[in-house]
């Protein structure tokens, strides 16, 4: 079975395979969007639901406020005067009191009207039997309930809830039922009553289907929505609507006031309906994204197959027998192919790059970019070994040149590059492992005898290929073309650009940065410190510290001894080698100061000339003069005081009031004219500073001299 398998897989064209692969990448995405659809839609119901539960529960609380307004009224009508002197009137009813009684329900009518209670409401006094609504004063109850609410089982029910004791301010819910409201035609009413402090009084609220319904906003749900009143003991006080079980989600909101739940069922539907769209939607979504995703599967394939037949009919399809069997081998062989080309390119880009920068050649800076993407191993710190055959002309090892034994004979990570018949360049990690690898290398291929075969001299780490020119010249310099020392021995303690014995380890990155910042302090001091404490090699640090000072005399334009005193010597001690550093150092401070003295000066009498060329700019003062060569205000000013002898205005004046007179005595032009030529707007301001310069006025001073 699963060879039929392989050979079917087999027979299928490159084309097949990529629409068969993206096939399944779309369905299996078209079934995690089908799935998260249903889990959105479900989400979303019970969202719903949740919302819709939220917003029933407000209707419940906005009706029990309702409900707790009815404490309010009978609060604001028995604090009045004129309800004193009902309660306290027998029956039947005295003329005296009628006025009080049309009083009364005037005041009846706004507090109803300001509470915003329903529309039918009435108040019956115990004692007198006179009964008041919002429209009519009835003297006796009877008439009331006989003419004007007549409830359908003749006020029976409503007799028998009056007749009973109540508490006081108790409320006390009656069922719906029909009552005619003024000879209006019967409706259903749910009648809310509520005793007065008094304990005989008691007002009556008649709530309507519409007005329940306007509290529970039952208008914006669908038509066949019910709402139910319900005791606690299951008797239902009203009924808005068909109830029903099947086919309606029901929500229940308790109304601790009245005793009772309202409970109000919402057709299932109507929340189906309500996410239809959301399932709509998606559908649509995923019927156009199969559309559109098996036409991109067709389409990315015949795209990604045709640079690759082109690849087969470039390279391979003179050796295939068949397209469509051999083209998946033909094109890993000729990638396989690549990688080798790749990998050869690569290796005579190092080449080129490692025998440039030996010779000294300069690279471009855009080129720098572009190799450092080429090679990053050059990212990471690297040191340079430029390494010597003393014995490449004897007839020892005539056979093998210097270059092949190192190649064979050092690690993958160590870069060797052929320079000469005498030397080869070794790149290497940074590392005390690889220090101890190239010393074992030179080791092994060294002859028996008392002059070792090979020399070494290595650079301080360095990182970029900006740095491998630098690190290259660096390594020359830690060995002479005379030199007999033996191969050099490395530390751990020459990791970072340190060459020291087990003291105090000697910095040279640290000497490199108290250089580029001339601190010639911190300078003598590591000196001093690496003369107490030269090394195991003071030789390879005191040629690393002269490449220092010779490259930032170089970059400074500063002379630079000659070679031969530049050069170490075996006969002294290593302290006195490095105090001819010492001298190199402090001369090279004292070109500097020179360097800096000479600047100084030429700065000062630029600035002095600058001021006798523009003195005739009114705006000319020590704040642009500064602005203008980039120094600060009192550098401008010293530097000015130090080469004239007096400040800036001083000079500024004199300048100025010296071509006046000049002016004056030599040209014919106006007073005004050579005020502004001087660099005086205002007239003014010249006549002023020139009587007080001259002692006269510039008229008497041109009358003088003519």
């Amino acid at each position: 079975m699963r060879r039929l398998f392989d050979r079917l897989v087999a027979r299928l064209s490159l084309f097949w395979r990529y629409f068969i692969l993206l096939s399944a990448v779309m369905v299996l995405f078209l079934a995690a969007f089908s799935v998260s659809t249903r889990l959105f839609t479900q989400s979303l119901q019970d969202s719903y639901l949740t919302q819709a539960q939220e917003s029933f529960n407000q209707n419940c609380q906005s009706f029990s406020q309702a409900l707790f307004l009815t404490h309010t009224l009978p609060a604001a009508l028995e604090n009045n005067s004129e309800y004193t002197t009902i309660t306290s009137s027998g029956y039947p009813l005295e003329r005296r009191v009628i006025p009080s009684l049309l009083t009364l329900r005037d005041s009846f009518t706004i507090q109803c009207t300001m509470l915003d209670l329903p529309t039918e409401c009435f108040l019956l006094f115990g004692r007198p039997q006179a009964c008041l609504t919002r429209s009519s004063i009835f003297t006796t109850g009877e008439d009331c309930f006989s003419s004007y609410l007549v409830y359908e089982d003749g006020g029976a029910a409503l007799r028998t809830a009056l007749d009973q004791p109540r508490g006081h301010s108790s409320l006390q819910l009656l069922p719906a039922q029909n009552v005619s409201v003024a000879g209006a035609a019967p409706a259903p009413y749910l009648t809310l009553l509520v005793s007065s402090s008094y304990g005989t009084d008691t007002y009556g609220f008649l709530y309507s289907d519409n007005a329940i319904s306007e509290y529970f906003r039952l208008s914006a749900l669908p038509a066949d929505t019910y709402l139910q009143l319900v005791r606690f003991d299951g008797t239902v006080l009203f009924s808005h609507g068909q109830a029903a079980d099947d086919g309606f989600i029901r929500l229940s909101c308790p109304i601790p006031s009245l005793s009772c739940d309202a409970v109000i069922g919402v057709p299932r539907s109507f929340f189906l309906q309500t996410t239809q769209s959301m399932r709509t939607i998606p559908l649509l979504i995923f019927l156009l994204c199969m559309i559109v995703g098996t036409a991109m599967c067709l389409a990315f394939s015949h795209i990604s197959v045709r640079p690759f037949r082109r690849l087969i009919e470039t390279h391979a399809m003179g050796e295939a027998s068949s397209a469509v069997e051999n083209e998946l081998a033909t094109i890993d062989s000729f990638l396989r192919t690549t990688q080798q080309r790749t990998a050869a390119l690569h290796s005579m880009l190092t080449s080129s790059l490692l025998v440039r920068s030996f010779s000294g050649q300069p690279i471009r800076q855009d080129e720098y970019q572009s190799l450092s993407v080429a090679f990053p191993q050059f990212q990471q710190p690297q040191r340079a070994a430029i390494i010597r055959d003393r014995n490449s002309d004897s007839s020892i090892h005539h056979s093998e040149s210097m270059f092949n034994l190192l190649h064979d004979a050092l690690p993958e990570q160590f870069l060797c590059e052929y320079i000469s018949l005498q030397e080869v360049l070794v790149l290497f990690p940074a590392e005390p492992a690889d220090l101890d690898l190239l010393q074992t290398a030179l080791t092994d291929l060294s002859i028996d005898g008392s002059l070792p075969r090979f020399f070494c001299g290595v650079s301080a780490p360095f990182v970029g290929l900006s740095e491998l020119s630098n690190a290259i010249r660096q390594a020359q310099f830690c060995i002479s073309a005379d030199s007999r020392r033996p191969i050099i021995q490395f530390s751990e303690e020459a990791v970072g650009g340190n060459l020291s014995s087990p003291g105090t380890a000697f910095d040279l990155k640290r000497f490199q940065q108290a250089l580029s910042t001339w601190n010639q302090h911190e300078l003598l001091s590591l000196l001093d410190q690496a003369g107490s404490n030269p090394g195991s090699h003071p030789e390879e640090l005191f040629y690393s510290i002269l490449f220092l000072l010779r490259d930032t005399a170089a970059s400074g334009n500063m002379d630079f001894p000659d070679h031969e005193s530049c050069t170490y010597l075996p006969t002294g001690t290593p302290a006195a080698n490095l105090q001819r550093l010492r001298e190199i150092v402090n001369d090279l401070f004292r070109q500097k100061s020179a360097l800096q003295l000479s600047d100084k000066q030429q700065l000062c009498e630029d600035l002095v000339e600058f001021i006798r060329q523009n003195f005739s700019d009114p705006t000319l003062c020590l704040f642009s003069l500064s602005r203008q060569f980039g120094v600060s205000e009192r550098y401008t000013h010293n530097a000015i005081q130090s080469t004239t002898g007096m400040n800036f205005s001083s000079f500024l004046f004199q300048c100025r009031m010296q071509e006046a007179a000049r002016l004056l005595q030599q040209t014919d032009i106006s007073i005004n004219q050579v005020a502004e030529q001087c660099g005086y707007p205002a007239i003014s301001t010249f006549y002023r500073n020139f009587k007080k310069f001259y002692q006269m006025t510039p008229a008497d001073y041109k009358d003088s001299v003519h």
